[in-house]
């Protein structure tokens, strides 16, 4: 059975006759034959890796064309336009997380939303650091108690407002001799994450900050559409020949147009910043504060379609991996 799913693979994405056929060299195309049609009859579990590792990067080259088309945007839309939206929903939309951000700002309330992220940051940074085996506990430490100075102590500076009780726990969480446990800030974490998604979330889909943004989404969609028209994503098309040729000036192509929305495309988040703020005082954040307007999935997808991170902790955090000693 196995053997007849992945000649029936073969068949349809590989063979020369495929259907739906994965434009791989005449190398890979071989290789992959011999993995399924081997004088032993055994099939490896990776016979088709190369053809997969082919489709992959043929994906993340196209992804950030993808970002720019009207299909994206009409996709955010019908998500910040459902019935229910979550906080993910709009903590990882950088354009939402930004009009969020106006929001409890004007609210005065942005300490929940600065807080929260910090301390997932440095909640992932703990997990990484130690299952990589660079955790240090005296620097671990220090940096929890960034954290704690800014927003806990009786002297903090955007203090969260909570109790003693919660005080002393997270104290003597990030009090240990063998460095903070990863869960230190935990319990405020809940706390304010339940007042972003039960209190704020609500208020910010019926305000007017809301509706301008999805007003600017839909019209950015059109603007998008109007200047991409016309160009055709044609990698999976063309003559057998001439199929890289073919790809390169396909892209090249996509590359030009997508240059020539630069009036539009880099400058959109800034130009949401401008309206947002119209009428009000437009918030001048911190170089820390700046990380926020980034979506919550702690990196970016870059030109070349490469995943890169941006998680940061908190200002005067030490900026290595893992907090190695």
């Amino acid at each position: 059975a196995i053997q007849n799913d992945a000649i029936s693979l073969y068949d349809k994405y590989i063979s020369l006759e495929a259907t739906e056929k994965i434009r791989l060299s005449e190398d890979i195309r071989v290789r992959i034959e011999g993995n399924i049609c081997s004088e032993d009859g055994r099939i490896l579990p990776d016979c088709f890796k190369e053809a997969q590792e082919f489709s992959f990067n043929k994906m993340e080259r196209i992804f950030p064309y993808f970002l720019c088309s009207e299909m994206y945007s009409n996709y955010q839309v019908d998500i910040l336009t459902s019935t229910r939206i979550s906080v993910a929903d709009i903590l990882y939309n950088e354009m939402a997380m930004f009009y969020f951000m106006e929001f409890m700002e004007q609210e005065n309330a942005l300490n929940y939303l600065q807080f929260w992220q910090t301390s997932e940051n440095f909640r992932q940074q703990l997990v990484t650091a130690k299952e990589t085996g660079k955790y240090c506990a005296s620097e671990a430490q220090d940096d929890a108690m960034i954290i704690y100075n800014k927003y806990f102590s009786l002297q903090a500076t955007k203090s969260l407002g909570i109790d003693d009780i919660v005080r002393f726990e997270i104290e003597n969480n990030i009090c240990q001799e063998s460095g903070p446990t990863v869960d230190c800030f935990k319990t405020p974490q809940k706390y304010t994450y339940f007042m972003i998604e039960e209190v704020f979330l609500p208020s910010f889909l019926h305000s007017s900050l809301y509706f301008k943004y999805l007003s600017e989404l839909v019209n950015s969609s059109q603007r998008m559409s109007d200047i991409i028209a016309g160009v055709k994503l044609i990698i999976m098309e063309g003559s057998d020949e001439d199929d890289e040729e073919l790809e390169a000036i396909s892209l090249q192509a996509i590359g030009r147009r997508v240059a020539d929305i630069s009036d539009v495309a880099p400058n959109l988040v800034e130009n949401n910043k401008n309206n947002a703020v119209e009428g009000s005082a437009k918030i001048e954040p911190s170089a820390a504060e700046a990380t926020l307007h980034r979506p919550l999935s702690f990196g970016y997808v870059d030109e070349y379609g490469r995943f890169v991170t941006e998680a940061e902790p908190e200002p005067g955090l030490k900026k290595k991996p893992g907090w190695g000693c």
